[in-house]
């Protein structure tokens, strides 16, 4: 509970907001990526970084759900990259790796990843 009112205390509703915005977005507004990582990465914002993680992993996990019929393809790429994603972020937070580069990189990996379901 404790840590629920943290993070919407440091403006949880407002990420996942912009989280949301962002990932389902067609093409990456990076300028708008680096804002979002950069007030995620700052001391005492773990809870908020936390949250936008999940809020990742959720809009994969509903993304592929809802191309499994039309897009099977499309629907097994999200798939594996939110298997690769969440591995990864573990990863990041096990050896304390940069978490700007973690959010950059994510949406990178998403944008690759939609742009060769669009081509195939």
């Amino acid at each position: 509970m404790r840590s629920a009112l943290g993070v919407l205390r440091n403006g949880g509703q407002e990420i996942a907001s912009v989280a949301e915005r962002l990932v389902l977005a067609s093409e990456p507004d990076w300028t708008s990526i680096q804002a979002l990582a950069d007030s995620l990465v700052q001391k005492g914002r773990e809870s908020a970084y936390a949250l936008a993680l999940d809020a990742f992993a959720s809009y994969l996990v509903d993304e592929a759900r809802n191309a499994l019929a039309a897009r099977p393809r499309h629907a097994a790429a999200i798939a594996t990259l939110w298997q690769s994603e969440t591995t990864r972020w573990r990863e990041a937070t096990a050896y304390n790796l940069d978490r700007k580069q973690v959010i950059l990189s994510f949406f990178q990996n998403l944008h690759d990843v939609r742009q060769r379901s669009v081509n195939t």
